[in-house]
């Protein structure tokens, strides 16, 4: 053996050198720079909203089943994020049912949940579950609730108001406009889940076409002036469609006559006409 070196097992160190020294340095920071992060905290929980298709609404019906979710401000500051555990929640009661359970493939904001099938009132808790498998009831957030509306808005009638009164109502008539300055009224359309949202109404040479009078939207007025029709433009029909906040929609129908031509009779002499005794 070198004499610089001294026996194995002697007890004595090994001489100091440079090399030495570099060696146990990058052995030291190799050490560290693998060492594992551990991470005992789970993720905080945001906001959640239930959102229309496009995510640019915040609604709180649906007709379909269908809606979005998005979430805001769920965080890790130590390993981050990694997916979303979705249950879809249906009130019962008092209780709150678990009618769906939706993973996410990872941490997007936004997600579809689709398949609703029960009519009701619906709610979202969604929690964030870390990379490292980390989740809390404090990682958890619900959304207010959305209800699942399957059914249309009650119909109910067409009428013609000229000079401030109704001509006629009644379902199956045909609607007679006599006068310019007739009114389209529609009323008792309402809806017991899903408040009425709008109207639209239109004239067409048969039911469901707005070739006469265009589709018109109204919101929620209830009347609305009827343009003034040639006889010879017949048949033709009154439409209107109310639609509900879950997107719903029922419709009515009228057959209408425009009749400006004011009724003739014949004159008949005194001394013709014979009278019952």
């Amino acid at each position: 053996l070198s004499p610089l070196i001294p026996p194995p097992n002697s007890g004595q160190p090994l001489p100091s050198s440079p090399f030495t020294h570099h060696w146990r340095v990058r052995r030291s920071e190799r050490r560290r720079s693998t060492g594992a992060k551990i991470c005992v905290n789970p993720p905080i929980a945001g906001t959640v909203g239930e959102f229309a298709e496009g995510y640019a609404q915040e609604v709180d019906f649906t007709g379909d089943g269908s809606f979005g979710l998005r979430v805001e401000g769920f965080r890790d500051d130590c390993a981050g994020v990694g997916y979303y555990s979705v249950n879809v929640q249906r009130q019962e009661g008092e209780q709150w049912v678990t009618v769906q359970h939706v993973q996410t493939s990872d941490a997007s904001r936004e997600m579809t949940i689709a398949g609703l099938t029960q009519p009701g009132l619906h709610r979202s808790r969604v929690c964030a579950v870390s990379v490292t498998g980390l989740t809390h009831n404090s990682s958890c957030a619900s959304t207010d609730g959305l209800y699942f509306d399957t059914s249309p808005p009650v119909r109910g009638d067409l009428c013609v108001v000229s000079g401030g009164l109704d001509i006629t109502c009644a379902a199956e008539s045909t609607l007679y406009v006599s006068a310019s300055g007739a009114m389209l009224r529609w009323r008792d359309f309402y809806d017991p889940d899903s408040p009425v949202s709008s109207f639209k109404w239109a004239l067409g040479s048969a039911r469901g076409l707005g070739d006469l009078q265009t589709w018109t939207a109204v919101g929620l007025t209830t009347q609305d002036a009827l343009p003034l029709m040639s006889t010879s433009a017949s048949p033709v029909y009154a439409m209107v469609v109310c639609t509900n906040l879950a997107g719903l929609s029922t419709n009515a129908s009228r057959h209408i006559v425009f009749d400006f031509t004011p009724p003739t009779f014949e004159v008949v002499p005194f001394a013709a006409v014979t009278w019952p005794a």
